[in-house]
């Protein structure tokens, strides 16, 4: 989480890489963070037997954090918000979730 705060606060110039491999690469970013952090909730929550109360405990989390820092974002001079980087971020949330579940109850049938 420290580094989703330290990407999404800190002045973009401080972020800029010097080479750019193609158009909309934060994107990707964006959703390999929020899957890092959303695959290590999942896995911290794995004890949980309810699976309602697990999903909805997460991923309400993921969705206000990703919603949360666009928002502050757009208040933070040399920052903006973006509805791109929010589908990035909400994507990655959600796709990190069901990765994850899908290898814990695969590692259990074996």
């Amino acid at each position: 989480m420290l580094a989703i705060f330290y990407a999404s606060f800190t002045k973009q110039e401080h972020l800029d890489f010097p080479y750019h491999f193609f158009e909309g690469e934060d994107k990707v970013v964006h959703f390999i963070m929020y899957f890092g952090l959303m695959a290590l909730l999942t896995l911290s929550f794995r004890l949980e037997k309810n699976f309602f109360k697990k999903f909805v405990t997460i991923l309400i989390f993921g969705i206000v954090l990703a919603v949360m820092t666009e928002i502050i974002q757009s208040y933070i001079p040399g920052r903006d918000a973006s509805w791109g980087d929010l589908m990035a971020n909400l994507s990655g949330l959600f796709v990190g979730y069901f990765v994850v579940n899908a290898y814990l109850i695969r590692k259990k049938s074996f």
